[in-house]
Order: C-alpha cells, then sequence, then structure tokens
C-alpha cells in the first residue's frame, strides 16, 4: 500500500502533477468533441449541398459542348 501512496505523492509533486494531468484531459477531450461535432456537421452540409445539386441539375437534352 505504501508503493501506491508513494506512486501518488508523486515524489511531493502531486500538487503539480495530478492537477496538469487532469487540465490536459479536460483539453483532449474537447478537441476530440469539438473535432467529431465538426465532421458531422460538415457531412451533413455535404450531403445538403449534394441533393441541392442533383435538384437544380438541368437536364441534357442531346445538346454537347465541343471545343
Amino acid at each position: 500500500m505504501d508503493a501506491i501512496n508513494d506512486y501518488l505523492a508523486m515524489g511531493g509533486y502531486a500538487l503539480y502533477i495530478w492537477p496538469t494531468y487532469i487540465v490536459f484531459a479536460v483539453l483532449l477531450l474537447g478537441v476530440f468533441f469539438h473535432s467529431r461535432h465538426f465532421a458531422k456537421s460538415t457531412a451533413t452540409r455535404l450531403a445538403q449541398l449534394k441533393a441541392q445539386s442533383q435538384n437544380n441539375k438541368p437536364a441534357n437534352k442531346g445538346f454537347t459542348y465541343e471545343t
């Protein structure tokens, strides 16, 4: 049990080390959730734009453009 207490005490620097770990974990989770939200909203917007472009596509009635 003393080994666990010694580890958690971090050689007397636990007051500085553990809050640093907590801040890092909170920031890392924030980046993760922000990235996930951004990816989902971007995918939704892309799907909307694709649907909109499909609805606005002009019908090709035999006209070909030659260069």
